[in-house]
C-alpha cells in the first residue's frame, strides 16, 4: 500500500509525522511519499518536495511562489504516474490543497483531509469542494463533526493532535 501525504507548513509536517507513526503502528509495510519536511522524513515518508518552498503567509507570497506551487502539483503528479498511491492524506494548507484533492480524486484516488479548513469561521464558499473532493474530514474540535455532517460531508473526531502532543512531550 501507497500513501501520499500533504503538508505545506511546520505544523502540517508535524502532525502528519504523528499520523505517519500511527499507520505504521497499523501496518509497518505502507510506503509513504509526500509533501513534506524533516518530520514526515524522520517518520519514514519519502519526500518528492520539501514544503518549506512552498510554505505561503500571506496572499502576497502566493504569487512570489508560484512557481514554486506548480513545481510541487508537478512533483505530484509524476509519482502519482510511477506509482499507484492508493489514498491520499492532505493536511490543513486548504488553498492548495484542496485544488490538489480535486485533481487527485479526478484520478481515483480517495483523499482524507487532517485538520479540515474551519469553515464554520469563515470560507464557507468551501463546502462544495469538501463535500465533492474528500472521501473524509478528520475533525480537530468535537463540534466539527456535527457542523461537518450537517453540511452533507463525512467526518470524524478522534481527538486534538495538539492535545496529543502535549501529552506525549510531558511523558
Amino acid at each position: 500500500m501507497k500513501a501520499l501525504f500533504v503538508a505545506g507548513e511546520t505544523s502540517g509536517d508535524l502532525h502528519a509525522s504523528y499520523l505517519i507513526k500511527s499507520f505504521k503502528k497499523i501496518d509497518p509495510d505502507i510506503k509513504f511519499y509526500g509533501i513534506g519536511g524533516n518530520k514526515m522524513k524522520e517518520a519514514g515518508a519519502k519526500i518528492i518536495y520539501p514544503y518549506a518552498k512552498i510554505d505561503i503567509v500571506g496572499f502576497g507570497e502566493v504569487i512570489s511562489k508560484i512557481s514554486r506551487l506548480r513545481e510541487a502539483r508537478r512533483q505530484i503528479s509524476l509519482l502519482i504516474r510511477k506509482n499507484k498511491i492508493d489514498f491520499a492524506v492532505t493536511i490543513d494548507f486548504p488553498g492548495f490543497n484542496i485544488p490538489i484533492a480535486r485533481s487527485l480524486k479526478k484520478k481515483g484516488i480517495p483523499v482524507f483531509y487532517f485538520i479540515a479548513p474551519q469553515i464554520w469561521a469563515w470560507g464557507k464558499w468551501r463546502r462544495k469542494s469538501l463535500s465533492e473532493y474528500f472521501k473524509g474530514l478528520f475533525v480537530i474540535y468535537p463540534f466539527e463533526k456535527d457542523f461537518f455532517k450537517k453540511e452533507g460531508i463525512n467526518s470524524f473526531f478522534e481527538g486534538n493532535p495538539l492535545v496529543e502532543i502535549v501529552i506525549t512531550e510531558e511523558n
